[in-house]
């Protein structure tokens, strides 16, 4: 018995593992075409003034923010634990959103908390002339 549930332990980490895998496979291909055909700058500490309508959430990969033409990417440190479900509150110091602002993540319909994002430098990517 010891011997099965061991097993079918294992096997459900693999299942799981490979799902996660999937997912981020997913989420990569969803953020290169929302990249594509845009050229990626020099990575910055925080993005302008934006609205949280414009928030896009790319489900184990990224956070994208839109601002002027601009599309900035944020590949939180915790990136695995993002959801394309949740839904995202920012608490900043400013009128900046910046890497060391809070970012709170909750289930947009019952208001549950599901985690924070620990946020890094943005990657602005503009359209190729």
């Amino acid at each position: 018995m010891h011997r099965t549930v061991c097993f079918s332990l294992g096997a459900s980490a693999l299942f799981i593992s490979a799902a996660a895998v999937a997912q981020e496979d997913a989420g990569r291909y969803e953020l290169d075409r929302l990249i594509e055909g845009r050229v990626a700058g020099q990575p910055v500490e925080c993005v302008p003034s934006f609205s949280n309508s414009r928030i896009t959430i790319i489900s184990r990969t990224a956070l994208v923010f839109e601002s002027a033409g601009v599309v900035y990417v944020n590949v939180p440190e915790n990136h695995g634990q993002l959801k394309d479900r949740d839904a995202v509150q920012t608490r900043t110091f400013g009128t900046r959103l910046c890497r060391t602002d809070i970012v709170t993540t909750f289930e947009p319909i019952t208001g549950a908390y599901t985690g924070n994002i620990s946020l890094q430098e943005f990657v602005p990517y503009r359209r190729a002339d």
